[in-house]
């Protein structure tokens, strides 16, 4: 017997935006495509919310799962139309089979779930079989959890800081603050494995306070006069924007200390622009009143929300590290950096580019007018103290030789960041 757990993507967005009635239509069209999907004598049925689940009894060749899996996924990505408008979504779907998987319903379940979950994190739209393999990650999901909520006591996160230069010089103008994890066994875990785990579990909430309050306490252990010219980014998860509760005291905290609010820059993803609720519209209306600026990681990655980027006032715009690493051997990409860029000049932003680790990446940014850049090629992650030497450096330069021509202050500046790092 097979077992199919089907989790429509994207229906929260349509259920938000088109309301619920809309959304309960959606759903009926949704049960009838699956249904149209399996055999005379298979079972359908709707578990709860947007999960449906199909029982495939009498199996003789799991290449059936496979055909019926992949017409589920296939069918259910075609337009919904209700009331002349057209809506999206797409099914994630794991599977288990029995009794090659297990010989209890419960077992079953939990294990077409955790594949399921694994079809999610390949990218959606697609369909998963349970493997031993997944109940492994699981346990080691679990375990890192558990560790992740006791490491901001045990004194094993820390922050360093990537520098970000102004492209024209080479100036140091901004930075953003980086979250590393030194877990006492396992070493250093990278937070694209970690950070993903704080979100689901809602850890990232109290690393959020962590992050800020570690960057705050930083900046105010300097004199305030070195501090100018220099910005520091922070990456803001959307769970946080969902909890504004947890991000508000944060904003009052700054406001009050004798750090300026513009010296901060809260780094957001694309996808959260698309979400139209009212309190994510007043976060974003809160933090620019108060005179945070807002960036745009990794951009073109994602929906690419252009008509929001003008509607947020939006002052910086990230270039994912994909579309500069051929830069100058795949000319889509130089096509791709180049459109980008000039569209945001149009609408009064800034562009920095992510993931520079060569001259000629550097050049040719030069040549279609990018403002900034960040990447190993003039500067990698450091501790804090190393970003003071490079701006007291800098400020040295400047203030001993403020007629040097572009070219001679950017050798000097390469080479502090060469001996800070």
């Amino acid at each position: 017997m097979g077992l199919l757990l089907i989790d429509l993507d994207g229906f929260k967005d349509v259920n938000d935006i088109a309301g619920h009635a809309v959304g309960d239509r959606l759903l009926q069209n949704a049960a009838l495509r699956i249904q149209s999907c399996v055999r005379d004598g298979d079972t359908t049925a709707k578990l709860g919310g947007d999960e449906f689940v199909v029982v495939i009894p009498k199996l003789k060749d799991i290449k059936v799962l496979h055909d019926i899996g992949a017409k589920i996924v296939e069918t259910v990505r075609s337009p919904f139309h209700i009331d002349d408008n057209q809506y999206f979504v797409t099914a994630s779907i794991g599977i288990a089979v029995f009794p090659d998987h297990s010989d209890s319903a419960e077992t079953l379940m939990m294990y077409a779930d955790q594949a399921l979950y694994a079809a999610k994190r390949a990218g959606k739209n697609q369909y998963q079989f349970f493997t031993q393999t997944m109940q492994q990650e699981i346990r080691e999901r679990i375990s890192l959890t558990h560790d992740l909520r006791s490491a901001i006591e045990n004194n094993e996160l820390h922050l360093v800081y990537q520098p970000i230069y102004r492209l024209q010089d080479i100036s140091l103008i901004k930075a953003e603050a980086l979250i590393r994890w030194q877990h006492p066994t396992r070493g250093n875990i990278p937070p694209s494995v970690f950070i993903p785990i704080a979100e689901e579990s809602g850890i990232i909430i109290e690393i959020g306070k962590w992050i800020f309050n570690e960057v705050l306490h930083d900046l105010s252990t300097i004199d305030p006069m070195r501090l100018q010219g220099i910005q520091i980014s922070l990456n803001i998860s959307p769970i946080q924007f969902a909890h504004p509760q947890h991000l508000m005291p944060f904003i009052k905290r700054l406001e009050r200390s004798s750090i300026p609010c513009e010296l901060f820059c809260f780094e957001i993803t694309e996808g959260l622009l698309l979400e139209p609720s009212k309190v994510i519209q007043d976060t974003l209306k809160t933090l620019k009143q108060a005179g945070i600026k807002l960036s745009i990681d990794d951009f073109g990655t994602g929906y690419s929300a252009l008509g929001y980027l003008k509607k947020y006032h939006i002052d910086y715009v990230k270039i994912d590290k994909s579309f500069i690493n051929n830069l100058g051997v795949d000319n889509y990409d130089f096509i791709l950096c180049r459109s980008i860029i000039q569209m945001a000049h149009e609408l009064n932003m800034q562009l920095i580019a992510e993931g520079v680790e060569n001259a000629q990446q550097e050049s040719i940014l030069k040549v279609i007018n990018c403002d900034f850049i960040q990447g190993f090629l003039h500067g990698k992650p450091a501790m804090f103290s190393s970003l003071l030497e490079q701006l007291d450096l800098q400020m040295l330069q400047e203030k001993a030789y403020p007629m040097l021509g572009a070219e001679t202050k950017m050798a000097a500046l390469q080479h502090a960041a060469t001996k800070a790092n």
